[in-house]
Parts: structure tokens; C-alpha cells; sequence
């Protein structure tokens, strides 16, 4: 991987330019979105110093007034536990990249009503979103989880993470406090850790093929290894995508968000840095009572996205979001950024430079070919789902995919949702039950 420099100059010239050639209403907007990460950053530094010098006796009672120890405490677990005390059985398999990333793999081989595990089971593999790790197939409790709903009905359930989250935390040769172990982009989810854990799952499981069912940048991610891994895209005998994004609509985010999207991929990097993406919420979470950021996080997923998550109760919202961010990095979003300008699902460009208003140059990245893909495709998203604009990805499907919109439905509900065991799980089992372990025709190349 390349060495990334970014210093004082390259910081200070990326100030001028923005000022020189922006607007006044988005520099004004830019301008607020500082301020909101300077106040975080202040108010973070104020309750790390509290804690640090009150002493222990004190900071205990404090936290467990709030709710911060002994109603946390049983939220706070890790996919083993989530899946054991579950009763199911777990498995952890450790995969290497071939660029050297080491990402763990997780396994629930069988329900908990059997001892041991069956022969010739159909394998599905889980893929997360955007900040997310393994966890959140098995964060919704044994009744409403979908890892342990297709456990229970038959399934080799694998559970996938991509690289720099919490269990992908670790490279053979990069350290994570270095600039080079965050960067990559989606493209290298798609290009090493997609086909790295589809091998590994097909070797021992010891089938031909696997199903995978991914959430949102999960499906994005498994979308662009189908379009452009033809070999790996054998092994997939059918995908099911859930809130799938591949371009983001013009109407997802609140107009600040739409500046920092919109400006220059240095000026994101000035304001989140070149490493992970928002380490902060690792902090307010274990620090703020679980009331309070279950409610920082519905205001700020109304406030950016305009979710409502009625969909959610609130006795899943305490324990889901526990499980919500794991990290990633800054270079995935400035990904996702390139995506929302072009309105492409493309690969990231290196050389992107802006030029003037609303131009960049002409350096054209590859664009992923989703109408080449011939692995069966199944599309579920909710009618009331704005982040991603759905006619980019409905106009570039193979015609065979199948689509289905939910009345409703909002981004996350399909993993939170308390309906969706009922009205959607059983319309995945139906789906995978039709193409368990068939591996796919070749590529229309």
C-alpha cells in the first residue's frame, strides 16, 4: 500500500482553496459543520478530565445513577456471548487477505435444538453495513435476529466483517495508528475481503457455493465483487440485498451533510482526519446512559437522514444500538462522497481534483457493471428508505433480479424492525431454499 503524507501545508492550502471557491451559503454551512465537531471534541475532553480525577468511589456511583454500569452492563457483550447465551452454538475462524489484512469470521453451524451439526446444511453468509461489525445479525435477541432465525431453519450461518472494524482490527505487517492500515476504500471490501471469506467458507463448509444476504454498504460491496470477480462470483449461487446502495438520492442527507459531500475529498479529510471514521462514538457510548444515546442516536439519524425508526421499538432500540458502530475508515466515506457526486457506482478515484463550481476533472473511474452480474439477485428496500436513489441501481439490474419495495419500511428496520420476522425473513428462507449451494452460470463478459 501507498504512503499517505498529509501535513501543515497541505492542511493550511486546502483552507485557502475552499474559501477561494465556495459559495457563501455552503462555506457558511461548512463553517457550522466545524463548530459541531470542535464542540463534540470540547465537551468529549471535559468528561474524560472529570472522570480521570474524580475519585473511583465517586465515578461509580455517577455512573451507575445514569444507567453507565449496571443497565449497560448487560448490553455490552461480544458476538460469542451474544450468540452462547442465546444458546446456539459459535464458532470464530480467523481469514488473511491477500494484502495482508486479518479479519475474523463467525459461525453459527446449527440451531440450538440440535447437538450436532447436520451434514450437506445450505451456507448463507451475513454481510454488515457502514460502521458496523458482525454483531448486528445477533444484537436484536434469539426471537428477532436474522442470524439465528436461518440458523434455526436449516442454515450454515456465517457472519462476515470487513477489514479495521472490531474484529478486523489487525494487519501482519501495518499498525492501526498509521495512516497506511486505513487506507482502503470499498473497492478493497469488494477486490480482497469478499473473496477472501467466500473461499474460506466454501472450504470448510466443504460446499461449492453460498448464498449472501448483505445490508446496506454490505450489499454495496458485494454487488462490485459480482461485477468485477468473475471467479469468486462463481462460488455465489444467490444475493439477496437488503436497503441496497449503490448511489446515494439527492435527498438523503440535510443540506450540511450535502456541503461536506459536495466539497473536496481533502477538505473531509481535514475535518475527520486520514484514520477511522469517527472514533468518538466509541466513547459517548460507554459513557453516556443507555437512555440518552438511544436518544442521540434517533435525533441524529432524523436529523441526517430524516428516519423516523418508528418501526423500532424502544426495548430494541436499547439493546441494538449498543451494537451500531464499529470502525471503518475516513477513505470509505470520501468513497461514498465520489459516489453521490458522479451519482455512479464507481470505483475510487485517486486523482479526483476540483477545479471550480461543481467541477472535477476528467478523470473518469471505472464504473462497477451491476447488468453484467448473472449470480440471482433479490432486492428488498422500504418505500420510505431515501438514502440511496433507487433508480440508479432499478435501470442497471439484470432483468432475471427480482425487487420487492416495503411499504413503510425505513433503512434500518430490516434489522430492527419487530415485523420483520414475519414479513420478511420467511420470503429469504423461500429465496435461498431455491438456490442453496447452486453455484452461479459464468459471467456475461
Amino acid at each position: 500500500q501507498r504512503r499517505v503524507t498529509w501535513g501543515y501545508k497541505e492542511k493550511l492550502s486546502t483552507l485557502k482553496f475552499a474559501f477561494a471557491i465556495m459559495p457563501l451559503f455552503r462555506l457558511a454551512q461548512l463553517v457550522f459543520a466545524v463548530v459541531i465537531l470542535v464542540v463534540e471534541s470540547f465537551s468529549r475532553s471535559i468528561v474524560y478530565f472529570f472522570r480521570r480525577f474524580l475519585p473511583t468511589s465517586l465515578d461509580d456511583r455517577i455512573r451507575e445513577f445514569f444507567g453507565t454500569t449496571s443497565e449497560r452492563g448487560e448490553y455490552i457483550l461480544d458476538v460469542n456471548e451474544l450468540v452462547t447465551r442465546n444458546g446456539y452454538p459459535f464458532e470464530a475462524h480467523t481469514v488473511i487477505t491477500a494484502d495482508g489484512y486479518v479479519l475474523q469470521l463467525h459461525r453459527i453451524p446449527h440451531s440450538r435444538e440440535e447437538s450436532s451439526r447436520p451434514a450437506n446444511r445450505p451456507v448463507v453468509l451475513l454481510q454488515h453495513g457502514m460502521l458496523m461489525c458482525s454483531e448486528v445479525w445477533v444484537s436484536n435477541g434469539a426471537s428477532q435476529s436474522l442470524a439465528f432465525y436461518l440458523a434455526d431453519a436449516g442454515y450454515d450461518v456465517w457472519l462476515g466483517n470487513n477489514r479495521g472494524n472490531k474484529y478486523a482490527y489487525k494487519h501482519l505487517r501495518l499498525s492501526p495508528h498509521t495512516e497506511a492500515f486505513w487506507d482502503f476504500s470499498i473497492d478493497d471490501f469488494a477486490l480482497y475481503d469478499m473473496p477472501a471469506m467466500i473461499n474460506h467458507i466454501c472450504r470448510i463448509s466443504n460446499v461449492p457455493a453460498i448464498s449472501i444476504i448483505g445490508f446496506s454498504q454490505g450489499t454495496a460491496q458485494t454487488f462490485a465483487m459480482l461485477a468485477s470477480n468473475y471467479e469468486t462470483a462463481q462460488k455465489v449461487s444467490c444475493f439477496i440485498a437488503l436497503s441496497p446502495v449503490t448511489a446515494i438520492s439527492k435527498r438523503a442527507f440535510n443540506s450540511i451533510v450535502n456541503t461536506v459531500a459536495r466539497s473536496r475529498p481533502e477538505m473531509v479529510y481535514l475535518l475527520f482526519g486520514r484514520k477511522s471514521l469517527l472514533p468518538a462514538a466509541l466513547f459517548w457510548k460507554e459513557n453516556l446512559p443507555v437512555w440518552l444515546f438511544v436518544r442521540v442516536i434517533d435525533n441524529c439519524v432524523k436529523l441526517l437522514f430524516n428516519w423516523d425508526t418508528r418501526h423500532i421499538p424502544q426495548k430494541h432500540k436499547a439493546l441494538a444500538y449498543q451494537y451500531l458502530y464499529s470502525h471503518t475508515s475516513v477513505k470509505a466515506l470520501v468513497h461514498w462522497f465520489q459516489i453521490a457526486r458522479s451519482g455512479e457506482f464507481q470505483m475510487f478515484s485517486d486523482c479526483e481534483r476540483y477545479y471550480g463550481k461543481d467541477s472535477y476533472s476528467r478523470h473518469t473511474p471505472p464504473v462497477y457493471a451491476i447488468e453484467r452480474i448473472t449470480t440471482p439477485l433479490s432486492i428488498f428496500f422500504g418505500n420510505a428508505d431515501f438514502l440511496f436513489d433507487r433508480s440508479v441501481l432499478l435501470e442497471k439490474l439484470p432483468k432475471s433480479a427480482t425487487v420487492e419495495a416495503v411499504e413503510g419500511f425505513e433503512h434500518m428496520d430490516f434489522l430492527y424492525s419487530d415485523i420483520s420476522r414475519q414479513t420478511i425473513y420467511p420470503k429469504l428462507t423461500q429465496i435461498l431454499n431455491q438456490h442453496a449451494n447452486h453455484k452461479s452460470p459464468p459471467a456475461n463478459i
